[in-house]
């Protein structure tokens, strides 16, 4: 069906649907639409700092690039790929369930269960100790 298929875009061609939140223009309602989902939308938020981001894909790879390490096990040397496999490990292979050091704020006796709010209670409560 090549009818369906979307042609490039030209320079002269209309484009009357503008981008409210930057200057581009679009022929159709619906590229606009579609440029303002994985553009400028912010649904999908890191469970471990608080940035969003406009696609799954580019969380995910902000969570590979940013926040990856390995979680070494203490007590072996097994080196899990996340906090989850670690903590599954810990409580498996060596019945421990383990609280992690991190969750406690280290500018108050706050203590948080992840990672991405004790972040979020840091920036909120404690901006000033980053600010230069």
């Amino acid at each position: 069906m090549a009818g369906r298929n979307i042609p490039p875009l030209q320079p002269n061609v209309s484009r009357p649907w503008k981008c409210p939140l930057c200057s581009e223009a679009y022929p159709t309602e619906i590229a606009r639409n579609r440029h303002l989902l994985e553009r400028h939308a912010k649904h999908w938020k890191c469970h471990l700092c608080p940035s969003t981001f406009p696609t799954m894909e580019r969380r995910d790879e902000h969570i590979k690039h940013i926040h990856a390490r390995p979680w070494d096990c203490p007590l072996c040397s097994l080196v899990c790929p996340n906090e989850d496999s670690l903590r599954q490990h810990m409580l498996g292979q060596h019945h421990i369930l383990i609280q992690w050091s991190w969750s406690k704020c280290p500018f108050c006796p706050s203590e948080f269960p992840t990672y991405g709010d004790r972040w979020q209670h840091m920036l909120q409560k404690h901006l000033r100790w980053y600010q230069a």
